[in-house]
């Protein structure tokens, strides 16, 4: 694995596109994740990065990129997920990031969370109605519509974890922030 992981950084390193970096790092975290092979904080770390290459898409003019409904919900989902480890700096830099990319959505459509996108991005631990009908739609995924998506449940942290459900849990994440020296690597060397 040593050598696809050094192969991969070497592949983000060699291309200024946002999208093909993102794309690297999305396929590493999907494996790790099929084969149960990072914990949580490991792969909203990762995830963090990924963000952040495809918002270079979207807001540099040179990619020519486009915000659509998925890139809020994976912003929401990260959100929920940084505010369950409590980094708080980055919550709220997620909810500005959130709001930008309402305003930059190029698809307007009725949405189960669109339609309130703003009230979803602002959520807080407290926020127990609203959690508890991200939890509900992610316990009901099997039986909605596809037409009515994409749905929360189909970007990251996809059905691996649930972030709506430690919040309303009032879970202590602090002892999830483990990371191991593969993973501190990555992040590392692609921001070098």
């Amino acid at each position: 694995m040593e050598i696809n992981i050094s192969k991969m950084i070497q592949e983000i390193k060699n291309t200024n596109n946002p999208t093909l970096k993102a794309d690297k790092l999305s396929f590493y975290l999907s494996d790790l994740l099929k084969s149960n092979n990072i914990n949580i904080y490991e792969a909203y770390l990762l995830e963090g990065e990924i963000i952040s290459y495809m918002r270079d898409w979207y807001m540099l003019p040179a990619w020519n990129g486009w915000v659509q409904i998925s890139t809020c919900l994976e912003l929401l989902n990260q959100r929920l997920l940084a505010l369950a480890f409590g980094d708080m700096g980055y919550a709220n830099q997620l909810k500005v990031l959130g709001i930008e990319a309402l305003k930059l959505c190029g698809e307007k459509r009725p949405h189960y969370i669109m339609d309130k996108y703003a009230e979803f991005i602002n959520i807080s631990s407290n926020s127990d109605i609203l959690l508890q009908e991200l939890l509900d739609v992610r316990r009901d995924y099997t039986l909605l519509s596809y037409e009515e998506g994409p749905y929360h449940v189909e970007v990251f942290p996809y059905d691996y974890f649930e972030p709506e459900k430690i919040l309303l849990e009032k879970r202590d994440m602090s002892k999830e922030k483990n990371i191991r020296t593969e993973i501190e690597t990555i992040l590392i060397e692609v921001n070098i």
